[in-house]
């Protein structure tokens, strides 16, 4: 997934940011996990669908690989493939690196 031209709609009020790094990964970096939108392009089909609570839901297509797996509280997991060099290093608290 280099630059494939995805983009990222956060809400303002949260005040989410997603980075993408135009050479290996991705880095996504919001301030808190509350209310989250996801807009990919159609051609990776990646759906992003957030929870109505504190809890995020990744759903991805299975030609890509990548695994989403929430916490029931405010931590999250991302667990992603090897070979698309993606990142994600949540913090143990309410923010999220």
């Amino acid at each position: 997934m280099e630059s494939n031209g995805i983009r990222w709609n956060p809400m303002e009020s949260d005040g989410v940011q997603w980075n993408p790094m135009e050479s290996d990964g991705i880095q996504w970096n919001p301030m808190e996990s509350n209310g989250i939108r996801w807009n990919p392009m159609e051609s990776d089909g990646i759906r992003w669908n957030p929870m109505e609570s504190n809890g995020i839901q990744w759903n991805p297509m299975e030609s890509n690989g990548i695994r989403w797996n929430p916490m029931e509280s405010d931590g999250i997991q991302w667990n992603p493939m090897e070979s698309n060099g993606i990142r994600w290093n949540p913090m143990e608290s309410d923010g999220i690196l």
